[in-house]
């Protein structure tokens, strides 16, 4: 109940919902295209939404749960059973050897010695001899048979049927177009049984105002993402495909919001935190600076390119940097001290924090 609440809570939906209630024939098709994440896109769902593809796919299929929509298959499409990616390609091959380098070819099968070749290995239409036993072929269809079949440039091989190969332009997995998973397509029409039943469902309709959430901010977080950004900040292992499964959405939905997080810059990055002292950086400080304010960009933008420095942060007061140096020991500390930081332009140190035990380390920011 909850999930449906939230869902039912984004005015977006209800932007959808009221275009369907205005005009109840509307029917939403797809459409395919190269460039949409599962190789087909919904773009009057699109329009009406304010969302990608993938997303306003996901909304049409949650609608559908709800019979507020019903879905009809129309078609279906293959895809990769390795990245579930639809950019796959038919390749024709030998069935000797594997290779793609085939084309048809004309050939002679003499009865009586049982060769097959190449007609111009025979002669011309009109005096055919057998390369192999050398005899005189008499009549087609009485002891000679000339017939168009496929024939491997690479080894010789002659074949009625090439074997029918795909191939992932994606991951580039290769497979036999009976291994390709197949995916649906579907299109999505207003149930008008359910048009009564959405009155009861009004209570969960957020006021809508003039100028909707998604066109003030770039990336709006929703109680989808939300969710996503904190399985990644407790797990940054997680893979798509487990994520999605947490999340019951489809694996295209989670990469496609993954990187728009990571493009707006919500996601700064998914990395691993190392301990400083298991890996040989045994002394961890905070150095306190006072930085004249005329220097200050400059000497921020100096210190963010120092290998030893983790963190730069800018702060108010007097003491306007705070920064956090991972070392091997003291004695590299101080040849730090000596060597970068006492040579910056109106900049000293005002304290030098040793960090002893980390007794917390959450950059973790809660939602």
């Amino acid at each position: 109940m909850e999930e449906l609440i939230y869902f039912l809570s984004d005015q977006r939906v209800w932007l959808l919902i009221d275009r369907l209630l205005a005009k109840p024939d509307l029917e939403f098709l797809p459409q395919y295209s190269s460039s949409a994440s599962l190789g087909f896109r919904y773009p009057e769902a699109e329009k009406i939404l304010e969302m990608s593809s993938v997303e306003a796919f996901e909304i049409l299929c949650r609608l559908s749960t709800l019979n507020i929509l019903s879905k009809n298959i129309l078609d279906f499409m293959l895809i990769c059973p390795d990245c579930k990616n639809f950019d796959i390609h038919l390749r024709l091959i030998c069935p000797k050897c594997g290779s793609g380098n085939i084309n048809l070819r004309t050939v002679v099968e003499h009865f009586e010695c049982g060769i097959i070749d190449l007609k111009e290995k025979f002669g011309k239409d009109t005096m055919l001899f057998c390369p192999k036993c050398r005899k005189k072929l008499r009549s087609e269809g009485e002891d000679y048979n000339v017939a168009v079949t496929s024939m491997c440039n690479s080894c010789g091989s002659f074949f009625s049927n090439p074997v029918n190969q795909m191939r992932c332009f994606n991951c580039g997995s290769e497979f036999r177009v009976e291994e390709a998973e197949k995916r649906e397509v579907y299109s999505f029409e207003f149930n008008r049984g359910m048009r009564s039943s959405i009155v009861n469902l009004l209570a969960y309709r957020p006021i809508l105002t003039e100028i909707k959430p998604s066109r003030r901010r770039e990336i709006e977080l929703d109680p989808l993402n939300i969710h996503l950004i904190n399985i990644l900040q407790s797990d940054g292992r997680a893979s798509f495909r487990e994520i999605s499964r947490k999340m019951k959405v489809s694996d295209a939905t989670i990469r496609d919001r993954v990187n728009k997080l990571i493009k707006s810059g919500i996601i700064e990055t998914i990395t691993a935190i190392v301990d400083p002292k298991k890996v040989g950086k045994e002394e961890t400080s905070f150095l306190l600076l006072e930085i004249e304010p005329s220097e200050l960009t400059k000497v921020l933008t100096t210190l963010k390119n120092m290998s030893e420095v983790r963190f730069v942060c800018e702060t108010a007061g007097k003491e306007n940097a705070l920064i956090m140096v991972f070392l091997e020991d003291r004695e590299k500390l101080k040849e730090f001290i000596d060597q970068k930081i006492s040579v910056l332009p109106a900049t000293k140190i005002t304290q030098i924090l040793t960090v002893t035990n980390f007794e917390k380390k959450d950059l973790k920011v809660n939602l």
